[in-house]
């Protein structure tokens, strides 16, 4: 099978943003994301490049905490970038949910991420 290369999907897609083509840009994230290989380190930069678009863009909080929520799925598998990394986006998903009114969710991420920086401490 042929790996796609999804980033010049995003660029069609940051090019349709600019030109205030949301639902083509939505289209071009969305392809991308249903051509995107396996590798964790590639689905969460493309799960968090979609969250930034709903968030920042279409402003719709639901399916930026959906992506996010993914991101972190996926950043938790490939650590590349340590515990500060997957804490920092904990905390940001944790803001969200706060935002949307879930507040013991966002409580409980907060206790995983509190305890992802301190390992070991009771």
């Amino acid at each position: 099978m042929q790996e796609y290369d999804w980033s010049n999907t995003i660029e069609k897609a940051k090019a349709y943003i600019s030109e205030e083509r949301i639902s083509e840009a939505e289209n071009c994230f969305l392809q991308a994301e249903g051509q995107c290989s396996d590798d964790p380190e590639e689905r969460f930069a493309l799960c968090l490049n979609l969250a930034l678009f709903y968030e920042y863009v279409v402003e719709d909080l639901v399916k930026t905490e959906r992506y996010k929520e993914k991101a972190l799925k996926y950043l938790k598998v490939f650590r590349g970038y340590g515990n500060s990394e997957v804490y920092g986006h904990m905390i940001g998903l944790a803001d969200l949910k706060r935002k949307l009114g879930k507040t013991e969710q966002a409580a409980e991420l907060e206790k995983e991420a509190e305890e992802l920086k301190y390992p070991n401490s009771e």
